[in-house]
C-alpha cells in the first residue's frame, strides 16, 4: 500500500493538497487568535487556539463544521456568512489555497531532486515532513505579520525548536553548528537591544527570526540573509536620497519587511541545502 501511494503521484499530491489546505485553515485561526491571546488582559484559559469553537466575527454565531471546510466552505457560502450574510474576507480562502499549493509544490520538487530517496520511504517521508513543517511555519509567520507584525515571536521561537529537531540527525547541518550559531545570534541580539534607544521590540523579534534560520541551516543561511539585508538597506537608502524622507516607512512596515526578508532567506537556504 505504501509503495502504491508513493508511486501514484496524482493521488499523493491530492492528499498533500488537502492536508496543506487544512493546515492553511488552522493558520487562519492562529493569525486571528494569537494577537488577541498576546494582550495582557486576555484570559487564555477562556480564549486560546482551541476554545471557543469557530464563530462568526460579525454576529458571534457558531460556524457549522461543514461551513468551515477549507476552500470548499468559502465557495459553498459564496463568500458570505450564512448567519448574517456579511462578507467573508477572501484572504482566508487564499491562505488555504496557497498553503495547499505550496505543499504540493514541495512534494513535486522533492520527488524531482531527491529521486533516490523516494524508494526509501522512511527517509523521504522524514525529509518531506520537515520541509512541509518549515514552509507551513513560514506561511503562518507571513500571514500573521501582514496584520500584526509584532505578534509573531512565539511562532519564530517554535520554528527555532523545529529546526533543532530537524537537525538532530544532521539533516541540513551538524547539530553543534546550528546550536552554537543560534545561541550566538541570541547573545548578539540581546546586546543590540541595550545599544539601541528605540525599537528594542523590533530587534528582539528579528533576533528570533535570525536564530530560527541559523537553527535550520547554520552557515548556509548567512549568505542569503546578508544579500537580502543589503538589498533592503539599499532600497531604504535610495528612498532617502531620492527625497522621500516624508514618506518614511512605519515601524510596523519595517518589521514586516524584515521578517519577510528572513523568511525569504530561509527558503533560499533550503534550496541550497537540498
Amino acid at each position: 500500500m505504501t509503495d502504491f501511494l508513493w508511486h501514484s503521484t496524482p493521488l499523493i499530491a491530492a492528499l498533500i493538497f488537502v492536508l496543506g489546505s487544512c493546515v492553511g485553515s488552522f493558520i487562519n485561526v492562529v493569525a486571528f487568535r494569537l494577537p488577541i491571546m498576546s494582550q495582557l488582559d486576555t484570559d487564555t484559559s477562556r480564549f486560546n487556539l482551541a476554545y471557543p469553537s469557530s464563530h462568526c466575527p460579525s454576529c458571534a454565531q457558531a460556524i457549522k463544521p461543514w461551513q468551515n471546510l477549507p476552500i470548499v466552505g468559502y465557495l459553498w457560502l459564496r463568500g458570505r456568512s450564512r448567519c448574517c450574510n456579511q462578507p467573508i474576507g477572501i484572504q482566508y480562502a487564499l491562505t488555504e489555497l496557497i498553503t495547499g499549493a505550496v505543499s504540493v509544490g514541495v512534494l513535486v520538487y522533492l520527488m524531482g531532486v531527491a529521486g533516490p530517496l523516494v524508494n526509501n520511504s522512511p527517509a523521504f517521508l522524514t525529509l518531506l515532513c520537515s520541509t512541509l513543517g518549515l514552509f507551513w511555519w513560514l506561511i503562518a509567520i507571513l500571514t500573521i505579520s501582514r496584520q500584526h507584525p509584532a505578534n509573531v515571536s512565539p511562532v519564530w521561537q517554535s520554528l527555532l525548536w523545529l529546526g533543532l529537531l530537524a537537525n538532530l540527525d544532521g539533516q541540513y547541518r551538524p547539530l553543534p553548528e546550528v546550536v552554537g550559531l543560534a545561541f550566538f545570534a541570541f547573545v548578539v541580539g540581546n546586546l543590540a537591544q541595550t545599544w539601541v534607544s528605540h525599537g528594542q521590540d523590533r530587534v528582539k523579534l528579528l533576533t528570533h527570526g535570525v536564530a530560527a534560520g541559523l537553527a535550520w541551516f547554520g552557515t548556509t543561511f548567512l549568505l542569503p540573509l546578508a544579500g537580502l539585508a543589503l538589498s533592503v538597506g539599499a532600497a531604504r537608502l535610495r528612498s532617502r536620497v531620492g527625497g522621500y524622507v516624508g514618506n518614511e516607512t512605519s515601524g510596523g512596515r519595517q518589521l514586516q519587511i524584515g521578517q519577510s526578508a528572513v523568511a525569504t532567506a530561509m527558503v533560499l537556504s533550503w534550496f541550497f541545502s537540498i
